[in-house]
């Protein structure tokens, strides 16, 4: 059974990053454990940030992300070149990413995706995602293939 108190809805957006720096991001409040993020049929391109999450930095949330695009997406210096997920609380949501697709996504960890749970009853589902030519950004002007 999912709880669904609907925090962030993306559903077929193209989303392509100008010079606002804008991105989808959505931090929990760490009281309401029903939250839920839901991206789907969405595509990312050109993301750059100068901090964790290229293009979806959510916190404290549950994520069900399905059927999207994530091209040339960085986080430099952090984590999740396209999608980072920290979650701090027990939640009553998982995070499940399902038909995605990660191509030239960079970052110092987590190259296209980092998800980090403190709990161990909240489970992390990866299914039938793509990940072509993504890399870790080890320092300044190097990376990792």
């Amino acid at each position: 059974q999912i709880n669904k108190h609907i925090s962030l809805t993306l559903n077929n957006k193209k989303c392509i990053q100008n010079n606002h720096n804008d991105r989808c991001s959505y931090n929990g409040n760490g009281r309401d454990r029903n939250l839920f993020a839901d991206v789907i049929k969405s595509k990312f391109v050109y993301f750059h940030q100068t901090q964790s999450g290229g293009a979806l930095h959510i916190t404290n949330c549950g994520v069900k992300c399905k059927n999207a695009q994530f091209r040339d997406c960085q986080a430099n210096p952090g984590g999740g070149g396209a999608i980072y997920i920290k979650n701090t609380i027990s939640l009553s949501n998982n995070v499940d990413h399902e038909n995605l697709n990660f191509v030239e996504c960079q970052a110092v960890f987590g190259g296209a995706i980092y998800v980090y749970s403190d709990s161990e009853r909240n489970s992390v589902n990866i299914v039938k995602c793509s990940f072509s030519r993504n890399s870790l950004i080890l320092e300044t002007g190097r990376e990792n293939g």
